[in-house]
C-alpha cells in the first residue's frame, strides 16, 4: 500500500524540516514547485499558451518571467 501526504502550509511552519526528516529515512519526494516551473520553463505547448494569455513579455530570456 502506498501512502501519499501532502505538505502544504504557511511560511516557517515546518515544511522543509519535514522534508529533510522524510529524506533521511529516505521517502520518495516529489517537489511539485519544481515540477510546475519545468513544465511552465520547458513545455512548448504551456508557454505557447501562456503567451497567448499574457504576451510575450510573460517570458524572458526562454524562462518564465516570474515577476
Amino acid at each position: 500500500m502506498i501512502k501519499i501526504i501532502r505538505l502544504a502550509d504557511g511560511i516557517g511552519s515546518g515544511k522543509s524540516t519535514i522534508v529533510n526528516i522524510f529524506e533521511s529515512l529516505r521517502v520518495p519526494i516529489f517537489y511539485a514547485d519544481q515540477a510546475g516551473r519545468e513544465v511552465l520553463d520547458f513545455d512548448p505547448m504551456v508557454k505557447n499558451e501562456v503567451m497567448k494569455l499574457l504576451g510575450d513579455e510573460a517570458y524572458l530570456s526562454g524562462k518564465a518571467n516570474r515577476q
